[in-house]
C-alpha cells in the first residue's frame, strides 16, 4: 500500500500482479482542488504524476497502471487522460459496491 501527502493527497496502490498496478482511493484535500502552484500547474496534476512514479519505482516489472473512476467525475477524466490513460470499458461490481464506473489503463511508456 502506498499513501502520499497525508494532509495534502490521499492515494493507494495495491499490487494486482507482477505487470499490473491498480491506484486506489485517490483524494485531494478540498483546499488544493483546482488550485494551481506558483509555476501554475495544478496540484492535482503534480501529485497524480508523483504517484504514478513512485508505483513505476517501486514495482519496477510493472507496465500498466490501473484505475476506476465514476463516469461523471469529468475533472478527473479528463486528468488521467491528460497523464495517458486510455479508457478500456465501463464497469460494475456490487462488491466494490461500483455502478457507474469506467475502468481506465496506463501503459509504461519507454523513452
Amino acid at each position: 500500500v502506498l499513501c502520499l501527502f497525508k494532509k495534502l493527497l490521499n492515494s493507494r496502490a495495491y499490487f494486482i500482479s507482477n505487470i499490473k498496478i491498480e491506484i486506489g482511493d485517490v483524494w485531494l484535500n478540498n483546499k488544493y482542488r483546482g488550485k494551481y502552484n506558483n509555476n501554475g500547474i495544478k496540484y492535482s496534476l503534480l501529485f497524480m504524476r508523483k504517484i504514478i512514479s513512485k508505483i513505476w519505482k517501486i514495482y519496477k516489472k510493472a507496465q500498466i497502471i490501473s484505475l476506476i473512476v465514476h463516469e461523471k467525475n469529468i475533472p478527473a477524466i479528463k486528468l488521467y487522460e491528460k497523464l495517458y490513460f486510455k479508457k478500456i470499458k465501463k464497469i460494475k461490481n456490487k462488491k466494490l459496491k461500483i455502478s457507474n464506473g469506467i475502468y481506465m489503463e496506463r501503459k509504461k511508456r519507454l523513452f
